[in-house]
C-alpha cells in the first residue's frame, strides 16, 4: 500500500507535461474499464444450452448430505 502523501509529493515535483501524461493515462484507464468491449447479442447460443425438465425440482437429501 502506498502512502498518498508521498505519492502527491512525487507528483508535485513533476513537470506540467508529465502531470498531463499521468492524468491522460489515468482517465484513459477509467474509460477503458467503464465501456463494454462489444455489444452483447441476445440468444446467441440458444441451441447450445439445454435446461433439463426437472430443473426446478427439489434436490434429494443425498445431495445436501454428501451421500452417494
Amino acid at each position: 500500500m502506498c502512502n498518498l502523501t508521498a505519492l502527491f509529493c512525487v507528483i508535485d515535483k513533476l513537470t506540467p507535461e508529465e502531470k498531463h501524461q499521468i492524468i491522460t493515462y489515468l482517465l484513459g484507464q477509467q474509460v477503458d474499464h467503464l465501456t463494454p468491449p462489444h455489444q452483447r447479442i441476445f440468444d446467441l447460443h440458444a441451441e447450445v444450452i439445454k435446461i433439463s425438465g426437472d430443473f426446478d425440482d427439489e434436490l434429494p437429501d443425498s445431495f445436501w448430505l454428501g451421500k452417494r
